[in-house]
């Protein structure tokens, strides 16, 4: 599943090219949510993506602070957070890459 906070950013855009192609590449489906940039809604994602048991969980986002917020050994499945300040030309071989890391874990 991949959450993202902020819909407007190419680079974002981008990144979810990347993860939707590798995962259909790889015969599985992506799971997509919006926070917002608010706190408890990507609390409220974590928790659907995870009872739903989703192979890992992106949450794309700016804010560095929200990587510190957020302990991956304390949520129900695998997060790994990534931070979507990339250039729109290497976002999508990155988002793959995201993927391609999620699915590994």
């Amino acid at each position: 599943g991949v959450i993202v906070t902020d819909l407007q950013q190419e680079s974002v855009r981008g990144l979810l090219t990347g993860i939707e192609q590798e995962l259909r590449q790889q015969k599985k489906a992506l799971l997509f949510a919006c926070s917002h940039g608010l706190a408890e809604q990507e609390q409220a994602c974590i928790a659907d993506f995870s009872a739903r048991n989703v192979a890992g969980i992106l949450l794309l986002c700016e804010n560095p602070d929200r990587e510190r917020r957020l302990d991956a050994k304390k949520q129900p499945c695998p997060l790994l957070v990534a931070v979507a300040g990339l250039s729109a030309d290497t976002a999508v071989a990155r988002g793959r890459q995201l993927a391609c890391q999620v699915l590994a874990l």
